[in-house]
């Protein structure tokens, strides 16, 4: 079926006539001139001048359908077949529609397909662990319109010959939820559908979790309650952990956002989810008040730095530098000097200062990632290569390292670091050391991580560069991948980090999760909530749902690819004849000029 882009340029169809009128409306250069006697014109003028020749009727219908050319290129005409169109109903089942919506079903009679958000987006086979599951009245998610419109195609439209999805979605078109809507461009058509505009009720929620220390190993669990309700009101929040209180807080609501601190008690334990629940006076929507949480391992990290003779041995080894680092790469670090330290005070990873690997035998066996930092430089002289940290390749460094003191003693480089190769290490078959990258090396047999170089001014200037907190933040990135269980963090269900996590349907219900074991994988453990746009209970106005209608009925018209591919062929096709056309004119029009005058008889 042949249809037009540009329509209104058919309106100037007409001008096609205008080569056979224009003599008639042409107005002459000079006045006529008047006779009396044509007889005194020879005939061959009379003929040429008041007849048309078959050369002229030839010329003006080419000039016609040059002009016809010139309308439909304009016009932008494209071919298509007539699209089959399948009409699929879908009903948003989320907390928030069941919420301000309740049961109220569609305005219309479906005719088609009738889905709910759980046939589209199924559940995965992933549960939380036992008794960490909370209840919500509906679909776990709040996915947006592109995500909605992706599962109906991968259900319904397995090819380009699939029939054209038209989508009625039956839903509270959530602010928050659906305020992007430019975003969803899949070759889908929508209708919306909202039985009236439902009334907001108050609510608050919580948001901004996080847990932190203060003081002397004080964790303290912060969060921001906000909402829309309007009068004062008490606020209280439980803060559970393996089914005991943890901690407990109270305050006033005043019709702004309420800043808490929960100081989480001895029963505490900084690698488990916490549960978080809050009451407060005239709150009718209750389903957001409780939530999981649990901090990923980077972030409230505790790093003891384990040395015999106590802070005093960071400045006697130049290790002060280390200390600033790791404060400014925000973590929370401290000196242990006894397995009693680390036993009252856990951490999640130990930076060992000793004179040698040996050192390792004093830790207890289940021990958190440990990384070996060579202190003394004059114990490691006959070990240690010196490095000229220069831009070049390694391949060049090792050209021009030395292998004893006394040419380091002797070097004028200033950018010179002295490192040590742990695989030259006489146990280092036995511990199977292996490379990980030019600052660490980790020994898989004795499951420790050793630094090739240390960090105080006798080995180089390594601690000078202004990376250095970067630098360190990175070693210790690379232990946590290793570590025994990793926390992952707290994800929102149906989020796109979530999804890369489990590498599928990310619309977990809420709860506290770990992931399966794999072969040399250390456990995952991660919790899941609501999306904080969820809670939020503002909808699009009637004008601004109508909007949005209209920016994708506007967008339903336009064509697809396919027709789009065909639409620019036809163009060519149509360019190429006019092009054909003109070039003809052209000939006819100086073979008329050209041509020899009838001779005389």
């Amino acid at each position: 079926m042949l249809q037009f882009l540009a329509p209104l340029w058919l309106l100037g169809l007409p001008l096609m006539a205008l080569p056979w009128i224009w003599p008639a409306l042409k107005r002459p250069l000079q006045p006529p001139l008047r006779f009396s006697a044509l007889f005194l014109f020879p005939p061959e003028t009379l003929h040429r001048q008041f007849q048309l020749s078959r050369q002229e009727w030839w010329l003006k219908l080419l000039r016609s359908l040059i002009l016809l050319g010139l309308i439909l290129l304009l016009a932008r005409p494209l071919w298509c077949e007539p699209e089959q169109v399948q009409a699929v109903w879908i009903r948003d089942t989320s907390s928030s529609t069941n919420t301000l919506l309740g049961d109220t079903g569609f305005a219309e009679t479906p005719s088609g397909a009738v889905l709910t958000l759980e046939d589209l987006f199924p559940e995965p086979a992933l549960h939380p662990e036992r008794g960490t599951h909370l209840e919500t009245p509906g679909f776990p998610g709040a996915p947006t319109l592109a995500q909605i419109a992706e599962a109906a195609q991968s259900r319904f439209r397995k090819d380009e010959r699939s029939p054209l999805l038209h989508l009625h979605l039956h839903s509270d078109f959530q602010r928050s939820q659906f305020q992007h809507y430019t975003s969803a461009t899949q070759p889908v058509r929508w209708t919306f559908h909202r039985p009236a505009n439902p009334q907001i009720p108050a609510n608050l929620r919580m948001q901004k979790l996080g847990v932190h220390t203060e003081g002397l190993f004080e964790p303290m669990l912060e969060l921001e309650i906000t909402g829309n309700l309007p009068t004062a009101a008490k606020v209280q929040l439980r803060v559970q952990q393996n089914g005991q209180n943890t901690g407990t807080w109270s305050g006033m609501w005043n019709t702004e956002p309420l800043a808490a601190k929960v100081i989480l008690g001895e029963n505490f334990k900084r690698h488990e989810p916490l549960l978080v629940r809050m009451e407060a006076l005239d709150d009718p929507v209750a389903w957001d008040n409780e939530q999981w949480f649990l901090p990923p391992a980077t972030e409230n990290l505790w790093v003891a730095m384990v040395t015999t003779i106590g802070g005093e041995g960071l400045y006697r080894h130049g290790l002060h530098a280390l200390k600033s680092a790791l404060n400014a790469a925000g973590v929370f670090s401290y000196v242990a000097t006894t397995t009693e330290d680390l036993q009252e005070f856990p951490p999640d990873l130990i930076l060992l200062l000793a004179d040698h690997p040996e050192r390792i035998s004093q830790l207890p066996k289940d021990a958190p990632p440990t990384l070996f930092i060579p202190t003394r430089f004059e114990d490691w002289r006959e070990f240690a290569l010196l490095f000229k940290n220069q831009p070049e390749s390694k391949a060049g460094r090792a050209k021009r390292s030395v292998s004893n003191a006394s040419q380091a003693e002797n070097s004028s480089e200033p950018e010179a670091q002295w490192r040590v190769d742990w695989r030259n290490w006489p146990e280092a078959q036995a511990w199977q050391v292996e490379v990980v990258n030019p600052d660490l090396q980790y020994a898989t047999g004795r499951d420790l991580w050793m630094l090739t170089t240390g960090v105080s001014s006798a080995w180089g200037p390594l601690y000078q560069q202004h990376a250095f907190a970067d630098r360190v933040r990175d070693w210790l990135e690379q232990m946590l991948q290793r570590a025994p269980v990793q926390r992952l963090g707290t994800f929102a269900s149906g989020s796109r980090e979530l999804a890369e996590v489990l590498n599928g349907n990310p619309h977990l219900r809420p709860g506290d999760y770990t992931l399966p074991l794999e072969t040399e994988t250390p456990e995952r453990r991660f919790v899941v909530t609501l999306p904080e746009r969820e809670a939020q209970l503002s909808v699009l106005s009637d004008d601004e749902l109508a909007r949005m209608q209209q920016h994708f009925d506007e967008r339903s018209a336009r064509p697809d690819t396919q027709n789009q591919v065909s639409a620019k062929r036809l163009r060519e096709w149509l360019l190429w004849l006019v092009l054909t056309l003109v070039l003809l004119e052209v000939v006819l029009a100086a073979l008329r000029v050209w041509r020899p005058p009838h001779p005389t008889p």
